[in-house]
């Protein structure tokens, strides 16, 4: 309601998430204007959508807000992203101390990991919610081809750690990866009439 004293107006679209790419949501990541001008945002709601502005609007004035929406809770992504970030541990703890990783702020690890990180997380996802059927081969949601993407980089980033000495015929190790599906928590309410082959793996205990 816009009647002068309500702060509270709620998006259409959830859950809220990160806009400026900083890996930290807060009010900086939504914009809310009043009649077209930007206002101050006090705090944001990333599951409710909630956004809370400083100043109540008047009666009959125009409330509107730019934000990035997921149909995941940061809560989900960061299961997956802490997934993903044992995997790079476990990946690169025979060529670099990762004690030393264990202590030191994200930000400070070489800045492909960031980058490896969010492409195989962003793949795992992307096969959890359209299948390993689904046909996305050449499309943006084709989560095997970043999955392939991230091992890549991390494999060059690898070779350069190495050196020559170490890899002489400059081949970067290949990396293998496994998994005793059970990555995902799994969704037990599906229905049980007819369920195709992905249902039935998101079933899984």
């Amino acid at each position: 309601m816009v009647n002068g004293s309500n702060k509270d107006f709620y998006t259409a679209k959830k859950y809220v998430v990160d806009r400026n790419d900083d890996d930290v949501f807060d009010a900086s990541d939504v914009v809310a204007y009043v009649d077209g001008a930007a206002v101050t945002v006090e705090g944001v709601n990333a599951d409710s959508g909630l956004i809370k502005l400083a100043a109540a609007p008047t009666n009959g004035q125009a409330v509107t807000a730019d934000y990035q929406f997921s149909e995941l809770s940061d809560a989900d992504v960061d299961e997956v992203r802490g997934e993903t970030e044992d995997w790079l541990t476990r990946s690169v703890k025979a060529y670099v101390d990762v004690t030393v990783f264990a202590n030191t702020p994200k930000k400070n690890y070489p800045l492909i990991f960031s980058t490896i990180v969010k492409l195989y997380a962003a793949g795992l996802i992307l096969i959890r919610d359209y299948g390993s059927g689904a046909d996305t081969d050449l499309t943006s949601k084709d989560g095997y081809k970043k999955l392939q993407l991230a091992k890549t980089m991390l494999s060059d980033w690898i070779a350069e750690v190495v050196g020559d000495s170490s890899n002489p015929d400059g081949r970067a190790p290949r990396l293998r990866s496994r998994t005793d599906g059970t990555i995902f928590r799994r969704e037990r309410n599906l229905s049980d009439s007819h369920p195709d082959q992905d249902d039935q793996f998101m079933r899984k205990r």
